[in-house]
């Protein structure tokens, strides 16, 4: 995704707190909003040199796009956290489910002893 693409599109303040695992992310929406306040405040302003004007709005999307890009490879760092904690939580659910497993199977054989036991008493 490119800045253009992100203006043109940009995520939701809801849809990028879903996905807020921890404060790099919702550092991320707070520096996305006054980057977005920023460049409006820009844009109203009135200045007398047209050709000033487009040169304060050229130097700010210069800058925006340093700030975007370095927003997004926050963002990705966070979703490649989230991608780690996912498959750390898959690890440990199979491995409970195993170990619940083999107590079930320790239980059973627990019992077929004890009632093999009986029957021979």
């Amino acid at each position: 995704m490119n800045l253009q693409e992100f203006r043109n599109n940009p995520p939701t303040f809801e849809q990028l707190v879903r996905v807020a695992p921890n404060q790099q992310i919702k550092s991320f929406i707070s520096a996305l909003d006054k980057v977005q306040i920023r460049r409006s405040a820009l844009k109203n302003k009135t200045v007398e040199n047209n050709s000033t004007f487009e040169q304060i709005l050229q130097n700010a999307d210069k800058s925006l796009e340093l700030e975007f890009n370095e927003l997004t490879t926050l963002l990705n760092v966070c979703i490649e956290r989230i991608n780690v904690l996912e498959n750390d939580n898959k690890y440990l659910t199979d491995t409970i489910r195993k170990l619940v497993q083999v107590k079930e199977n320790d239980s059973e054989h627990e019992e077929k002893l004890e009632d093999k036991i009986d029957s021979e008493l």
